[in-house]
């Protein structure tokens, strides 16, 4: 079956991070130019359909301790871990039509990175780029977003643990990053690529996923292609045994693939060669995503099904038992995208799901303020995650310096009622600094 390829659319003494857990005060929703709140008049009544193959994260990218996504009208906001930076660092970006975060299952707090691209076909990352997978040729860590160099076809990205990968509209794949155990399709030849180099042998992919140390495509014909982890030392290698696959994500332990009638089929994310196994208890699927130990999976008629590890209510069935089948979750039924955040030693994992309306439900773990409720707490249930202030574009720092003086002059005011001489302390600072 052919489809076809289209665009799928961050100072005083003690403020020594330049970002916090921060814990929304106030359902996500677009946000107005000024900043505020947008009412229902103002902003896009649903989202656009999502048509043909689809990559892993889209317009929800859940991570360790944070949630990020795509509003319907292009903007980008995050909220849990590093929120208040996060919202800031994001404020200037515009046309977003899909959104990907690395995750990191076993460490603790090491630095994270999220890409967005854009309609036009560039793209933009921010956070860690300690093995150059901000795509800038280096290795710097940039806490506003940076526009990924030489890349201005992209209908896809996939955000890995330390490194990140690009389908082009002729098909071709770009990674760069980490290549420690093959993850950029190029063997062991490399240790690192700092910008966006082709990967061999892959000429006709329209979809793409990234796990922690390994990517996989979907071809326009639907077969699927994978590299890095499983695979380590040899060019990508098609998945014997599956055809007409429409949708992919990697997993912690299983990588899980939609195929047209609706079933999914999962197989070892590390061991090389293992044959896809049909799930038991799913039908009728158009999206899957796969955590640590966890799996959720959106239903064509909106609905959402989880099953796996179940620690702090991940699954989203009221209870904290392990699932070793896929449960329906109640109160889901307009579902159009799914994204689960991975357990580490610091952060529990946490799961999201964005309604038509724009609106986002999460469950699961909650330390960091992940599922947007404004509190810390887990929810073994999914709950619609809050408002919070949106930041106007015209507030979006150019700079990481400028990112540090817009967080705490931020943070300083939402909180000067409470703590008024912060506020006296940072106004003379900042006057005498000119």
């Amino acid at each position: 079956m052919r489809r076809t390829r289209t665009a799928v659319l961050a100072v005083l003494v003690g403020l020594a991070a330049l970002g916090g857990a921060i814990v929304p005060s106030g359902t996500v929703s677009a946000a107005s130019d000024d900043g505020a709140p947008a009412s229902a008049a103002d902003r896009p009544a649903s989202y656009p359909a999502v048509e043909g193959p689809r990559s892993d994260d889209l317009f929800l990218a859940a991570s360790r301790g944070r949630t990020c996504m795509v509003r319907a009208d292009g903007t980008v906001t995050c909220w849990g871990d590093y929120g208040l930076r996060q919202r800031l660092s994001t404020a200037g970006l515009v046309d977003v039509v899909a959104l990907s975060s690395g995750d990191e299952p076993f460490g603790g707090r090491g630095p994270l990175h999220v890409c967005a691209l854009h309609a036009a076909g560039t793209v933009s990352c921010w956070g860690s780029g300690h093995f150059g997978q901000l795509g800038q040729g280096d290795v710097e860590t940039h806490y506003v977003p940076v526009s990924v160099q030489g890349l201005d076809d992209a209908v896809a990205i996939a955000a890995g643990e330390r490194f990140t990968c690009a389908v082009h509209l002729d098909g071709g794949v770009s990674c760069w990053g980490s290549n420690h155990v093959g993850e950029l399709g190029h063997g062991l030849e490399v240790s690192e690529i700092h910008l966006p180099t082709r990967v061999p042998g892959v000429a006709d992919a329209v979809a793409i996923s990234a796990g922690n140390d390994a990517a996989c495509t979907i071809s326009s014909s639907g077969a699927v292609t994978c590299w890095g982890w499983g695979d380590v030392a040899g060019p990508p290698q098609a998945v014997a045994g599956l055809s007409d696959v429409t949708a992919i994500s990697i997993g912690g332990t299983l990588t899980c693939a939609v195929v047209s009638e609706g079933d999914v089929y999962c197989w070892s994310t590390y061991v090389g060669g293992s044959t896809p196994r049909k799930m038991p208890g799913l039908a009728d699927v158009v999206d899957v995503a796969m955590g640590f130990g966890t799996g959720c999976a959106v239903h064509r008629d909106g609905g959402v099904s989880c099953w796996g590890n179940n620690n702090v209510g991940q699954v989203g069935d009221g209870t904290r038992e392990k699932r070793t089948e896929p449960v329906r979750l109640a109160g889901i039924s307009d579902a159009i995208d799914v994204s689960l955040g991975r357990q580490t030693t610091e952060v529990t994992a946490h799961s999201c799901v964005l309604h038509r309306d724009g609106g986002v439900s999460c469950w699961g773990g909650n330390e960091r303020g992940q599922l947007g409720d404004g509190t810390g707490e887990h929810r073994p249930y999914p709950q619609r995650a809050e408002t919070f202030p949106a930041f106007a574009g015209s507030e979006s720092p150019v700079l990481d310096r400028g990112l540090l003086l817009a967080w705490v002059e931020q943070a300083i005011g939402e909180h000067v009622a409470e703590f008024p001489w912060h506020w006296a302390a940072w106004d003379y600072a900042r006057h005498q600094a000119k």
